[in-house]
């Protein structure tokens, strides 16, 4: 099978680059950037921005997974993100209808439903101007394939967290790191995140056919509240970690510790539910939350 895969060079991007080479699958990644060392030399790389993308380029591929968008930002405007986000998804969109790629893989994010829980029926309400965009994104998509005989595929993940760490599970680290004694005993919400390896082994499932098209939410198995992910992240980095409880009205400002993404969601549930592959056990996260915090922040790795 051939993949055309937009934003080659980001977080996601290179390890499924990688991931598919190693799959078996030949690829064709294209990013802005220039080729990388990292690269194997048998994936062709196209140095070209995607909003430069034409259906000749796309021709004889299987799929295209389009994963090149403007990260969940607050410096730019509304205007700007939904230029790269849905503008840009419609033009790639297009581009594999012209093309006839039978298979298209759209990245979104599962703030395109919400910033809470969800259930695979929520009707989605994002609030956030990244989730909007994400939504319209989706729905550009569904308008343009609708009558077509192409295959959309829509993936909503929870948090991604993997190696290299980076953004708001850095953060952590860094304060897990710190040694000190950490107030947050007393939280109790849960949140589901999505380990790297976890959503790799979905995508290669995918492309070899065993889930049907459809939109999925994804994260791990676990629901872990922040201490719990605390405690991992520290057993993960050789640490015994100390969480004393504090009271909940006090908290407030000694939670400006946190990432911005944790002040706001405190005391609320973020769970998400298992999608309809799962339930129909056409797949099944590999790694537990576990396993993939060790792999993610310590030296372990999985036998």
């Amino acid at each position: 099978m051939k993949v055309f895969l937009t934003g080659s060079s980001g977080y996601i991007g290179s390890a499924l680059v990688k991931a598919l080479y190693s799959n078996g699958f030949k690829v064709t990644a294209c990013s802005r950037s220039q080729r990388p060392q990292w690269c194997p030399s048998e994936v062709s790389w196209m140095a070209k921005p995607p909003r430069e993308l034409h259906a000749n380029d796309l021709k004889n591929h299987d799929a295209i997974i389009h994963l090149a968008a403007l990260a969940d930002a607050f410096s730019e405007s509304e205007s700007e993100i939904f230029e790269i986000n849905q503008s840009l998804t419609e033009h790639i969109v297009e581009s594999a209808l012209q093309a006839e790629v039978p298979n298209v893989v759209l990245f979104s994010s599962i703030k395109a439903v919400s910033e809470f829980s969800i259930a695979n029926n929520t009707y989605p309400v994002p609030v956030t101007p990244y989730g909007r965009s994400k939504l319209a994104a989706e729905q550009s998509a569904k308008t343009l394939l609708n009558s077509s005989a192409i295959n959309l595929f829509v993936l909503r993940p929870a948090p991604v967290y993997g190696l290299p760490i980076s953004g708001n599970f850095e953060r952590l680290e860094r304060i897990v790191r710190l040694g000190l004694p950490l107030p947050f005993g007393s939280l109790t919400a849960e949140k589901s995140y999505l380990f790297l390896g976890n959503l790799i082994d979905f995508v290669v499932t995918l492309l070899n056919g065993k889930i049907d098209p459809g939109t999925y939410n994804l994260s791990d198995k676990e629901r872990l509240t922040l201490p719990d992910l605390l405690r991992l992240i520290g057993l993960a980095n050789g640490r015994t970690l100390r969480l004393f409880k504090f009271s909940l009205p006090l908290l407030t400002p000694v939670a400006r510790l946190l990432p911005n993404a944790y002040v706001n969601l405190l005391l609320s549930d973020s769970i998400v539910e298992e999608n309809i592959a799962q339930k129909q056990n056409r797949w099944q996260p590999p790694f537990t939350a576990r396993e993939g915090i060790a792999q993610s922040f310590g030296n372990w790795i999985k036998p």
